[in-house]
């Protein structure tokens, strides 16, 4: 063998493994190959583009900014609820959390925000047709605080995520944000 050093699956040894090659020899026994990525996708998926998500965004924004209206005219009312006048900041939290957590629970139960079903687009697993799970749709959620905290270092974080994820939804073939990629999940067209 003329290969240099390194891991390679050894003719006879089992499917799915790899042993270390030191240049002259084998040495050990085999180990299981690490996995080689993305699963195959079905050939029918179509994945969401630039377009599409941002209009998404658009009425995800209007939606957010509805909640936000809602709980202000709650919270700033002259009725009993005045918490602000005494901590305005436990107001901004709240809803904060609000808008995280309707998030989470829209992605993980019917597989997008309010933008992306309006658009036909649904939050996939890797494999493009299973649903993310709450694990995933708390982490890719997160993006929703970081739109909602005022002026600070998540404002420029925020904004450099949203730089890569549009740049990746344009040059990517599977149209992957960071988000996706950070969640291995897929946005896929159902209609």
């Amino acid at each position: 063998m003329t290969h240099p050093a390194g891991h390679y699956s050894a003719q006879g040894d089992p499917p799915g493994t790899i042993r270390y090659w030191d240049g002259h020899q084998w040495i050990g026994e085999p180990i299981p190959a690490p996995p080689t990525g993305a699963p195959d996708l079905p050939s029918t998926v179509r994945f969401g583009g630039l377009g599409s998500r941002l209009g998404a965004v658009a009425i995800d924004v209007v939606f957010i900014g509805s909640l936000a209206r809602v709980a202000n005219g709650l919270i700033d009312a002259d009725n009993h609820i005045r918490f602000t006048r005494a901590d305005p900041n436990l107001a901004t939290v709240a809803f904060v959390a609000a808008v995280y957590l309707a998030s989470v629970v829209f992605l993980a139960t019917a597989g997008g925000t309010p933008g992306k079903l309006a658009f036909g687009l649904r939050v996939t697993a890797e494999d493009a047709t299973s649903p993310i799970g709450w694990p995933s749709a708390a982490t890719r959620s997160l993006h929703e605080v970081l739109r909602l905290v005022p002026f600070s270092i998540s404002t420029v974080l925020g904004l450099g995520i949203l730089i890569t994820s549009i740049m990746g939804i344009v040059a990517d073939k599977q149209r992957r944000s960071a988000y996706d990629r950070l969640t291995r999940t897929r946005v896929v067209r159902t209609r």
